[in-house]
């Protein structure tokens, strides 16, 4: 049996992109998890939640880490392989990639760096807002994502055409 090389390039896209969905579905899923173990921590230094926030804390940064590294090559690949379909599809999908990606850097990088470095040197109740704020950058980053994929398999607005000429 062979396989042919758009085949097998096809192949390690998808990859790709699964392997950035677990991640980034893991940081989303925790992050509103870190939300809720860091506003009960806010009863005291003490609190038994701060340690479960500490806890968590660590195996958030390394889905963040993991995920945006592995969008990186995702966006690489999407660029190189599908031109023409990003072409025709780019008043939409332009739209949303940029937003996507705005919401990471402004929300996900901004604040998911206080997050990690201020836990101890900033006020419980300031590092609680930061934590709900990249919960909610990581949340419109999703539902920037989502709408363009449920755009793409259902793209109201377009007609389809034979040929990609």
């Amino acid at each position: 049996m062979t396989y042919s090389a758009l085949w097998l390039i096809q192949l390690q896209f998808f990859l790709s992109v699964g392997f950035m969905a677990v991640f980034f579905a893991l940081e989303l899923g925790l992050a509103w998890s870190l939300v809720f173990f860091r506003v009960r921590a806010l009863a005291g230094p003490h609190s038994p939640w701060t340690g479960a926030y500490r806890f968590w804390v660590r195996v958030f940064a390394l889905a963040y880490i993991i995920g945006f590294a592995a969008s990186v090559p995702v966006f690489v690949q999407l660029g190189s392989m599908w031109p023409e379909l990003l072409a025709k599809t780019s008043t939409v999908a332009s739209p949303l990639l940029a937003t996507a990606v705005g919401c990471a850097l402004v929300f996900k990088a901004s604040f998911g760096g206080a997050m990690l470095y201020g836990a101890r040197s900033w006020p419980q109740w300031l590092h609680a807002i930061v934590v709900g704020l990249l919960a909610i950058g990581s949340t419109l980053t999703a539902a920037c994502l989502m709408t363009l994929l449920a755009w793409m398999l259902n793209p109201v607005g377009t007609t389809f055409v034979d040929s990609f000429a």
